[in-house]
């Protein structure tokens, strides 16, 4: 598996990578919403946004998931006592490993859970 992927067990250990295009299309199904934006509702336990983010970053290794396969995976991770923060724990720790937001130990404001967004402007360090 890639370095940029985050394993989660759910039925089986998946991986979650996010690419720019897997975001890009997050946004475009969550009705056009701007990247910042999905990491807001991320942060506020938006479902619809979890539940299609995590069927983007899964994508990548099993074309034939659809959303509704992802919302039994997460429910069936809750039945066994899994929490969804666990669930949006991996995917925010994928979002940073993809590269689209500078880590959060890389943030000089203390950002919030995801970090901050990169502006082509802004080097990282």
């Amino acid at each position: 598996m890639s370095l940029r992927t985050v394993e989660i067990e759910l039925d089986r250990p998946r991986h979650i990578q996010f690419t720019l295009s897997a975001m890009r299309d997050c946004c475009r199904r969550l009705g056009g919403i701007t990247f910042l934006v999905l990491l807001q509702r991320l942060e506020q336990l938006d479902l619809e946004a979890i539940v299609q983010s995590l069927h983007c970053g899964l994508r990548h290794e099993d074309r034939r998931l659809d959303v509704n396969d992802v919302e039994r995976l997460v429910q069936d991770y809750m039945d066994r006592e899994g929490a969804i923060t666990d669930v949006l724990k991996a995917i925010s720790d994928a979002i940073e490993l993809s590269g689209l937001i500078r880590r959060r130990q890389e943030s000089e404001n203390g950002a919030g859970a995801l970090g901050e967004a990169r502006s082509p402007a802004t080097p990282s360090r």
